[in-house]
């Protein structure tokens, strides 16, 4: 409910009915989204039924500085985030913290990719709250 941990699709085995059946039921809402798409899905993948996880390292995936979703994080990726925790807030209600540790997240976004240099702080708390408008940047 907080953020996508799972950095890489290939680290994901899927049952292929449950997938098939996912992409029928909210491809319109997994359509919706251009770089959390893929969290929809597990998310949506969820009400299914049984998920299994090993903490062992048995995928490797790597980010750079020129990745795509590193050198573009901007308003769209971030309100992007916010729809898809409000989106699992909707389905799921996991409680106070998991808000409280959502915003956290929100937040420590918009300092690490340092929004506030590059846009108002109206424009950052918008995206914050899962809008983007089409507002000018700040010089």
């Amino acid at each position: 409910s907080i953020k996508n941990t799972i950095p890489n699709v290939s680290g994901v085995l899927f049952r292929r009915s449950a997938l098939v059946e996912v992409f029928r039921e909210h491809w319109r809402e997994i359509d919706s989204y251009r770089v959390a798409g893929d969290w929809c899905v597990y998310v949506n993948l969820l009400r299914t039924g049984a998920l299994a996880f090993t903490p062992e390292a048995l995928n490797y995936h790597r980010r750079h500085g020129d990745s795509v979703t590193i050198s573009r994080f901007g308003l769209n990726e971030l309100a992007e985030i916010a729809r898809m925790q409000a989106y699992v807030a909707r389905s799921f209600q996991p409680g106070h913290e998991c808000a409280i540790k959502s915003r956290a997240y929100l937040e420590k976004l918009v300092h690490e990719f340092d929004l506030g240099s590059r846009f108002t702080s109206a424009q950052i708390e918008g995206a914050m709250h899962g809008v983007v408008e089409a507002q000018p940047r700040r010089a």
